[in-house]
């Protein structure tokens, strides 16, 4: 059975008002894949809390095939 999984992730330059490190993170934040796999929710959620833009996103596929090999794709935004 193939299994597949999605994920999103955001970081961005420190709004000038808050204290702390220079580029705000946000986690990994996982999505969800339909029971038969043919549809995925890929979450984002705007510029990270504490940032003042998103200056890079990164979206991704990972997908295990019937013959166990890993698929990953990747969505870079700058």
């Amino acid at each position: 059975m193939a299994r597949s999984s999605v994920y999103s992730f955001r970081q961005g330059p420190r709004d000038a008002g808050s204290s702390g490190p220079t580029t705000v993170r946000t986690a990994a934040m996982g999505g969800t894949v339909a029971a038969d796999g043919k549809t995925a929710t890929i979450p984002y959620g705007g510029k990270p809390d504490g940032a003042s833009a998103t200056s890079y996103a990164e979206f991704g596929l990972i997908h295990t095939d019937r013959n166990g090999r890993e698929m990953v794709y990747t969505l870079q935004y700058r």
